[in-house]
């Protein structure tokens, strides 16, 4: 199995969440900012790069990595596209610094960003891995939060 190396970081400001949808993918597909792990790159650096690129600032405070992973598989199309069977993402909290206006996200890489509420979350995100992953990366995330832990 050819798995990508991935992160993908839970962006998150007060009670607000960033996703983003990518050109050439499928209507209504939101998630949260991912990106390819490239070589001689660590985890955090990656997170750093993909932010920079996905946000269109580095003001955001990585808080820390989920102990819940996402490893899931592409699509026929999408493997002779990139080359490998699926993905391995570890997840990552990080907590936006400045103010939504602030924001120039990259719109060659993205179609659409916008600013969720948690509730909006799950039901915009279209594979059903996806959904059951990230229900267990919120659950944990409203824990650290509540307990104070970030």
């Amino acid at each position: 199995m050819n798995l990508r190396q991935a992160i993908s970081a839970v962006v998150f400001k007060d009670d607000k969440f960033f996703m983003v949808s990518g050109k050439d993918w499928p209507k209504g597909a939101w998630c949260f900012p991912q990106g390819g792990v490239n070589e001689k790159e660590t985890h955090i650096d990656a997170v750093k790069r993909e932010l920079k690129e996905e946000l269109g600032t580095e003001k955001f405070e990585i808080l820390s990595k989920s102990s819940i992973d996402h490893k899931y598989f592409f699509p026929e199309e999408i493997k002779k596209k990139k080359g490998f069977d699926g993905q391995y993402q570890t997840i990552w909290f990080v907590r936006l610094l400045c103010e939504f206006n602030e924001l120039n996200p990259d719109m060659n890489e993205l179609m659409q960003h916008s600013w969720f509420e948690e509730h909006e979350i799950i039901k915009n995100m279209m594979y059903p891995e996806q959904k059951e992953t990230f229900s267990k990366v919120l659950e944990e995330l409203r824990l650290l939060i509540q307990t104070k832990i970030i």
